[in-house]
């Protein structure tokens, strides 16, 4: 017997949705897509924990774009896993999402190193598993700055 497959993004876009038409917050909107739900949370934790940032998640590419479609804010970070699944991978998504919103800074993370030469030049490669430093690291490259304020928190 075939196991069955749940399409588990059709609640979270609803509820992404949602969350991102009620968050006041007014800094950068950041996009995490990742298909294990741990390190969605451990990311949007560290990222709001201290700094005005709304942050939004996906388990895979589907969502993303919807989220990024819905136009509730410009996309100023996209953080996200090259190994998606079958649908469409992290690179594909990044391109589409670059093309979609071109001032947007793209983070591509995975366990496998190999993938890292497929990047655009101005993409940034963060190789799991990583430290809170490492990720503080590859945002701050993406963005060209240093967050003192994430760092202090961390």
């Amino acid at each position: 017997m075939a196991p069955t497959l749940i399409d588990y993004e059709e609640d979270t876009l609803d509820a992404e949705i949602l969350r991102a038409a009620d968050d006041p917050k007014p800094g950068p909107a950041i996009l995490v897509v990742d298909d294990d739900a741990g390190i969605r949370r451990f990311i949007r934790t560290l990222l709001t924990r201290a700094t005005p940032v709304r942050v939004l998640e996906a388990a895979g590419p589907r969502v993303a774009l919807e989220l990024a479609c819905t136009n509730l804010w410009p996309l100023d970070l996209l953080i996200c896993d090259i190994d998606l699944g079958a649908q469409m991978n992290g690179i594909e998504l990044a391109g589409e999402i670059a093309r979609m919103t071109p001032t947007a800074r793209i983070v591509l993370m995975s366990g496998d190193t190999e993938r890292a030469h497929e990047l655009r030049p101005e993409w940034t490669f963060l190789e799991k598993p990583f430290s809170v430093a490492t990720l503080l690291d590859a945002i701050e490259d993406a963005f060209g700055i240093r967050t003192a304020m994430l760092r202090m928190t961390a």
